[in-house]
């Protein structure tokens, strides 16, 4: 009974123990961003200059660690670790913790940043707002190469013109302070319209349309042996959806629950996105899918729920015994 009782205990403690590290990281890190962005900013005359040196400490100061590199910032990544915030206090992270830190510590010096994203390109930048529009600028790219080339910053987007990254962008986004995502697709590539429809008699509405992009795999599949998954929508009531989307190689899945979570129906093509034109495409549901990575949760879940009922259960008996 006492092993039980430790074990309820043990497990409480591990969940108070990883909330409080999660929420304290928060104001620390935020904090400490702020005093050295103001004193590294502190003798910087022009946006320019500002941004320049915010990405200079970021760089020189943060380590990259993509690729699966062991680092304490991918252990910790699984267990909801993986922000900027964390990425700061350990001074390791990814393209997009580069781009989510600098756009913390430019508004700290009231220069206003976004975070600007391709999923299916797999890289994440930033756009400064300076002389009355938004600049490309990547804190990723002070002294790599890594087929980027350079981004000046008051100069378009260019460095997905060389090397494995032509300039086929798939789906560009920025993020705003609600974390709502913006198509800016068309800023930086040529674009072709896609429509989809739905067939299928009724219940239509809602279906899930998924994107993934052919564009790695194809460019570097050594590294990318399957499609990316670039932009997640739903069809509107009559079952269509409409995007622009950079002239590229797709795979188009749309998916409508039948029991969520559990069972779905769904169904997919393969097509070719030409720039500059509208390509229509029907989807038929006609495949079923069990989901069964949500039923071995839903059945962990479950499971983890009774252990935890049994010993409350447990220990309430125990307390009523008299020794």
């Amino acid at each position: 009974m006492h092993k039980k009782i430790i074990g309820l205990v043990l497990l409480l403690a591990v969940f108070v123990i990883w909330a409080a590290a999660y929420f304290m990281i928060f104001p620390i890190a935020e904090s400490e961003m702020k005093t050295i962005s103001l004193r590294i900013t502190s003798d910087s005359n022009t946006d320019k200059i500002k941004a320049f040196t915010i990405r200079d400490w970021i760089t020189d100061n943060i380590d990259y660690v993509g690729g699966n590199r062991l680092s304490a910032f991918n252990l910790l990544a699984p267990f909801g670790f993986r922000n900027a915030q964390t990425s700061f206090l350990l001074r390791q992270g990814y393209c997009e913790e580069f781009a989510e830190i600098f756009t913390i510590m430019s508004k700290d010096i009231g220069l206003p940043a976004r975070l600007v994203a391709t999923d299916g390109e797999v890289h994440a930048w930033v756009e400064v707002y300076s002389n009355g529009k938004w600049n490309t600028f990547d804190p990723y790219l002070k002294g790599r190469n890594a087929s980027y080339g350079y981004s000046g910053f008051y100069e378009d987007i260019n460095y997905w013109t060389d090397g494995n990254y032509p300039k086929r962008l798939s789906y560009v986004y920025y993020l705003d302070e609600n974390g709502q995502k913006t198509n800016i697709t068309q800023k930086y590539t040529v674009t072709g319209e896609l429509l989809i429809k739905i067939k299928k008699d009724e219940n239509v509405q809602a279906s899930i349309i998924e994107i993934k992009s052919h564009h790695l795999m194809e460019a570097i599949p050594k590294d990318f042996p399957s499609p990316i998954t670039t932009f997640i929508g739903n069809t509107n009531k009559a079952g269509l959806f409409d995007i622009n989307l950079g002239g590229n190689n797709y795979t188009i899945i749309a998916k409508k629950e039948i029991i969520p979570f559990v069972l779905s129906e769904y169904g997919e093509k393969e097509i070719h996105l030409e720039e500059g034109k509208i390509t229509e495409l029907e989807l038929e549901l006609n495949k079923k899918d069990f989901e069964i990575t949500n039923i071995l949760f839903l059945v962990c879940f479950s499971f983890l729920i009774l252990i935890i009922f049994s010993l409350i259960k447990a220990i309430k008996n125990n307390s009523g015994k008299k020794y």
